[in-house]
């Protein structure tokens, strides 16, 4: 369950992030030029995670910080995932993860991740050089994995900074997309392969879906290596809005819903966007505060 959720955080960015209020239409925010970054100040998403007999089994929440006072030339995005509920009394996860971005050329200049399962800790920094053709690991808590890391041939990505590709790339049924990305102290290609177009019903409404399953290109790694499996299902319109993400593994499906967006205090210039009727019982509320670490 643990390496489910994870695989659901860090899959979530494939998709842009981007939601629309219950019977009301959001502007989507054009897709930045080259190298920008991809979340606007103040900019949030999050998806409510099921598993099993758990409807509301945990949650993972992206955040773009409204304003970075340190250092006005990088830009700080969030990740928090987290058991919630009955399933969170049982099984303690909450993991956050922050990624300081150039703001000229939207490259990763540093990552932390901190976690806590059950008693258990874990505390890890990475720190990019371009020039040198490095990355600098660092584990707080167990420093005999520290590591000066080799980068592979051209610009290596985490699976945040990959969203704003993959929105470019406009994907259409039988496409595939190869891309470079760090997971922990790993880099490896990742392909992106773009199936049929779904009818796809959520509590917020039916919507139709372009279905893009992740695949290891090299040598499996993760949740692949075990047999498992992922899959986003990205509402086929000029938005791209992510509806759902799954993952199965050997103890079931996890599956994330998009539930809340909040758009950026300052929109760059809208595209159109088509929003489906969703289901007149259901609202979908909008996030008022991101995550903090």
């Amino acid at each position: 369950m643990r390496f489910s959720l994870a695989c659901l955080a860090t899959c979530c960015v494939f998709a842009p992030a981007l939601a629309t209020h219950a019977g009301t239409a959001l502007e989507t925010p054009a897709a930045p030029a080259s190298g920008a970054p991809w979340l606007g100040p103040g900019e949030t998403f999050g998806f409510q995670v099921s598993w099993g007999i758990f409807p509301r089994a945990g949650s993972i929440d992206i955040a773009a910080d409204p304003l970075n006072p340190d250092v006005s030339a990088e830009r700080r995005v969030t990740v928090r995932i987290a058991t919630d509920g009955t399933f969170g009394r049982l099984y303690r996860y909450e993991a956050i993860g922050e990624t300081l971005f150039a703001a000229d050329t939207g490259l990763m200049q540093r990552a932390s991740y901190r976690a806590r399962i059950g008693k258990k800790k874990q505390q890890r920094d990475l720190t990019f050089d371009y020039v040198a053709r490095v990355a600098h690991y660092r584990d707080t808590i167990d420093p005999t994995r520290d590591a000066t890391l080799t980068l592979p041939e051209g610009e290596p990505v985490d699976l945040i900074t990959s969203l704003v590709t993959a929105r470019r790339w406009q994907l259409a049924p039988g496409d595939t997309r190869e891309i470079l990305v760090q997971v922990d102290d790993d880099f490896y290609p990742l392909l992106l392969r773009a199936g049929a177009i779904e009818r796809l019903r959520t509590k917020r409404g039916e919507f139709s879906a372009l279905v893009i399953t992740p695949e290891s290109a090299g040598k499996a790694r993760g949740l692949f290596r075990r047999g498992g499996s992922l899959k986003i299902w990205i509402e086929d319109s000029p938005a791209r809005l992510p509806l759902r993400i799954e993952a199965k593994g050997r103890f079931g499906t996890v599956t994330a819903d998009l539930v809340h967006y909040t758009p950026p205090l300052a929109e760059p210039e809208a595209i159109p966007t088509t929003t489906p009727t969703p289901s007149p019982s259901v609202a979908c509320a909008a996030a008022t505060t991101g995550p903090s670490i």
